[in-house]
């Protein structure tokens, strides 16, 4: 796949247009890339306190090259990661310190809420504001995937500026 051929700027459906999640249309991003490099991310628990929630910071090619085009998209120093929610699973309430933002791009069919400062939202994708508010994920019924695209160095509003 051409990657360069990639719409750089998201479409973004007003529907979530608050400071706590900004919704972005999945088709901006190769979803079935990232399904099949998160076969081989191997994803471990990571925090006792998070119970379950698994992580990876093993990505593939494609996953590389979204951290790159977002680096040089946003100027700023940028991760990214997949996230694994077993079944019957629940992420408790938590402020992220390790990045002001992220935007999260779910690779499975649940339709799980997350909860950001009591409110609930569904999205397929989105920029959400970790770092400010408290959030969770309900207990799923189903395997919870999202790829995460991190920023370290850049809050919700300035990032959302740039991609809008």
């Amino acid at each position: 796949m051409n990657y360069m051929s990639l719409n750089l700027f998201p479409l973004i459906n007003n529907l979530y247009m608050t400071d706590k999640i900004f919704k972005i249309h999945t088709h901006n991003f190769n979803k079935d890339k990232l399904k099949i490099e998160f076969q081989d991310s191997d994803p471990q628990e990571f925090m006792k306190e998070m119970g379950k929630w698994r992580r990876s910071y093993k990505v593939g090619e494609y996953g590389n090259y979204l951290k790159d085009l977002y680096s040089k998209l946003t100027n700023s120093k940028v991760g990214v990661g997949y996230y694994h929610q077993p079944s019957g699973v629940k992420v408790p309430s938590h402020k992220d310190d390790r990045c002001k933002c992220r935007i999260n791009i779910k690779l499975s069919d649940d339709d799980t809420n997350v909860v950001i400062d009591n409110e609930k939202f569904k999205y397929d994708c989105a920029l959400l504001n970790v770092s400010q508010y408290e959030h969770y994920v309900e207990q799923c019924k189903k395997d919870r995937i999202i790829f995460s695209i991190l920023f370290v160095d850049k809050d919700f509003k300035t990032i959302k500026d740039i991609i809008k």
